[in-house]
């Protein structure tokens, strides 16, 4: 349906484990879409917002640290996703992909932690992500995007 995002805002969680090169995650983000477009059932043209509740888990597989305080990974991500009804102006509208309600879905990417300084880390995240690959109505298309995530990361400990 040609939606872009608007912003999206998050929090990620990540428990560091000692001599270990893996890194347990949980996170929550929420997606926010806009887009335009004919709606199938008026023909007329208009503007639609659609957001995404997403609440995941995962692994990162953390490589050998380069220096300058770059530690490059890979992660593999499920996560619960939670679709809001097509909206335009503050009405529902009709969706003929019917995509609203509860999904599930994966994703996988790769990203680096930099360190700004000893309690402090930035997290650049490029991620594919599909939010719907279970739970989904009969002939409804997969929803896949390309993620481009920044995180400010705290050490507690």
């Amino acid at each position: 349906m040609g939606f872009t995002t608007e912003w999206n805002g998050g929090a990620i969680f990540k428990i560091g484990l000692p001599l270990l090169p893996i890194t347990p995650r949980a996170y929550f983000l929420y997606h926010s879409l806009t887009g335009s477009g004919d709606l199938a059932i008026t023909n007329q043209s208009v503007e639609y917002t659609q957001s995404i509740s997403e609440l995941g888990i995962g692994l990162q597989y953390n490589f050998v640290p380069l220096p300058a305080g770059f530690d490059p990974y890979i992660a593999l991500d499920i996560a619960y996703n939670n679709f809001s009804a097509l909206d335009s102006n503050g009405t529902e509208v009709p969706d003929i992909r019917d995509i609203k309600g509860s999904r599930f879905g994966g994703g996988i990417g790769l990203g680096t932690e930099i360190t700004i300084i000893p309690i402090i880390d930035l997290d650049i995240y490029a991620s594919y992500k599909m939010f719907n690959l279970a739970g989904k109505s009969d002939g409804e298309e997969t929803v896949t995007a390309f993620t481009l995530d920044v995180f400010i990361l705290f050490s507690f400990l």
